[in-house]
């Protein structure tokens, strides 16, 4: 605000009369949105989609605060999922910012271009860490180090409970190639979430 809409008084400077009310404080209780009649039906058909920018669309519009108290990659993956965002904080390293931005952008793809794995012959008590520190829940398992050949599926249901088993290999627990269902690197979304659902546990 420029100094000569202000009022000097007794060497201070202090806000004009019709600016005083500008600087009151206000908190959450001085705020109340009037009740009022509308024609929806329902709950469902009420839209409250916002921009965050003009090419970041939310369908919910709340921001979870960038402190490192409150986002880091587990609060802006619950946020993604309701429809938020949440800005992570930078009170770590790049390189950590850039794991925990990774981390949430990897739940809530559709699809993976560059999915995590292990080699075979791996520990369970090392993909049970390397599972922890990628907040994943299940890790393709591929049949030698960087050879892109999968041998199978390591889930949370094949880990056996902790403590147990902690030093025998992957492959004793993971799901074989030869029983996953799988689909094209170029099948439809839709297409996928059906075999998805078709092929679901317990389906």
């Amino acid at each position: 605000m420029a100094t000569s809409r202000w009022k000097n008084v007794d060497g201070a400077f202090a806000a004009a009369p019709d600016e005083a009310a500008f600087w009151t404080g206000r908190t959450f209780d001085d705020f109340l949105f009037r009740p009022q009649k509308t024609d929806s039906q329902t709950r469902r058909n009420i839209s409250v989609s916002s921009l965050l920018t003009a090419n970041v669309p939310l369908d919910l519009p709340i921001v979870s605060s960038n402190m490192d108290s409150v986002t880091g990659a587990d609060m802006a993956r619950a946020m993604a999922m309701h429809g938020g965002i949440g800005v992570v904080h930078r009170g770590m390293s790049i390189a950590r910012q850039a794991a925990e931005v990774g981390v949430v952008k990897r739940s809530q793809s559709a699809v993976i271009a560059r999915p995590l794995s292990l080699p075979a012959g791996t520990t369970i008590r090392q993909a049970r860490r390397f599972a922890r520190q990628n907040g994943i829940t299940g890790i393709l398992i591929e049949t030698a180090s960087g050879s892109n050949l999968l041998a199978g599926l390591l889930s949370n249901r094949d880990t056996p409970v902790y403590g147990t088993d902690e030093d025998r290999p992957v492959d004793d627990f993971m799901t074989p190639l030869s029983r996953l269902v799988t689909g094209a690197p170029d099948i439809p979304t839709d297409e996928a979430e059906r075999l998805m659902f078709e092929h679901r546990p317990n389906g």
